[in-house]
């Protein structure tokens, strides 16, 4: 009776074996079950990374300090390779850091009263991970308008909406006459690891949840009887996070109106296509006294912001990219996988624009700020300073 039980159970441990191995290499998946299995991949990978990284949840609220590192420190950035192919830069870059610790040139008081001064906060992508100084959207809209404009970026990676406040009370002092607010996903990654550990249970199901990935059959399971589950949930963390980090965001509207600065909310696209930007669209509205409103970037068309766009796309399609590299970890084919992005060959990975979106970035928003420029505290002389230096 044993040996039988055994044989049986060894059976059954083979035939699973045998499905597992022909699900995984065998079966061609649908684009929506490709899908489902990047976001369940994406989120194991996520929250495996702030386990191991738990440095960054407490830096991801706080602004950078000066340290030996940030005096004015010219060094390359190297790529994080334990980190999986859509989470990762696959080329080196140089970073060089002022002495506030801001990859930035050195700041200053105004030169004088008529200049103008944008800031731009955000995260690693106005930080310009993974591109050069000189093609991030910052430096590309500073060199479009001119002398009398002047466009700093306070990007901080890892930086949360909370971070993005400390950042702008800190370095109130610089007199911005306009306000860059970028959108950030890092507040719903955050929200979601703080909630976990408040809540055991919550652990225990995402530690279940990564088992669950190792197997494609039970994965494929999954998805039969419950769906893209993982993508479903996106706008309900998008929401919780607005709700946790309202208060830090008030504090930048309500600094804005004391010091009669503009602002104007840059809602970014991740290569799924995902936006982030529905709570800071909802402040803006209410703020609408002082938020010009918000630049949806639209990568739909680049062609319109690119007149060499053929050129360059056929460029970018030509060179083997974190989806093909993704697509091969993940053992299945790149056609199935593609289709989740549609702005593949504008980013360096899941949420990092390249220097081609960096400049498609600069456009719309020079195209903005000249739509808005009468907005902009009319009656003052850099009003037409503005208006002038925008103009294509």
């Amino acid at each position: 009776m044993n040996r039988r039980v055994l044989l049986a159970a060894l059976g059954l441990l083979a035939a699973a074996g045998i499905g597992e191995a022909s699900l995984r290499y065998g079966c061609r998946p649908s684009p929506g079950l490709a899908r489902f299995l990047f976001y369940c991949q994406l989120s194991t990978a996520r929250w495996s990374y702030l386990a191991g990284h738990r440095d960054i949840l407490i830096t991801g609220d706080e602004p950078p300090r000066p340290g030996p590192r940030d005096h004015g420190n010219d060094y390359i950035e190297q790529p994080e390779t334990d980190r999986p192919a859509f989470d990762r830069l696959a080329a080196p870059y140089r970073v060089v850091t002022n002495e506030e610790g801001y990859r930035e040139r050195p700041f200053r008081p105004k030169a004088a009263p008529a200049r103008w001064r944008i800031l731009a906060l955000g995260d690693s992508i106005t930080f310009g991970r993974g591109v050069e100084r000189d093609d991030r959207f910052t430096d590309r809209l500073h060199a479009a308008l001119g002398p009398q404009v002047d466009v700093l970026n306070l990007g901080v990676p890892g930086c949360t909406s909370e971070c993005m406040a400390q950042v702008f009370a800190r370095h109130a002092w610089l007199e911005p006459d306009l306000v860059i607010l970028q959108t950030t996903p890092n507040d719903p990654d955050y929200s979601l690891w703080r909630l976990a550990k408040r809540h055991p249970e919550i652990a225990v199901g995402v530690r279940l949840f990564r088992g669950v990935t190792r197997s494609r059959t039970l994965l494929d399971l999954m998805y039969l009887f419950a769906g893209n589950r993982p993508e479903k949930l996106f706008e309900r963390e998008v929401a919780a996070a607005g709700r946790r980090y309202r208060p830090s965001l008030m504090q930048v509207f309500a600094a804005c109106r004391r010091r009669g600065t503009a602002l104007v909310v840059l809602d970014l696209p991740v290569a799924d296509g995902h936006r982030y930007a529905r709570p800071l669209a909802g402040l803006c509205r209410e703020n609408a006294d002082v938020c010009l409103g918000v630049l949806t970037v639209d990568f739909d068309s680049p062609e319109r912001w690119l007149p060499d766009w053929e050129r360059v796309s056929a460029r970018l399609r030509g060179q083997p990219d974190w989806v093909s590299a993704t697509a091969r970890d993940m053992r299945i084919e790149e056609s199935a996988l593609a289709p989740a992005f549609p702005y593949r060959y504008l980013f360096q990975d899941i949420c990092h624009p390249n220097a081609v979106a960096n400049l498609i970035i600069a456009g719309q928003l020079r195209s903005f700020l000249q739509a808005h420029w009468g907005a902009l505290r009319m009656g003052r002389r850099g009003s037409t300073a503005l208006k002038e230096s925008a103009r294509p």
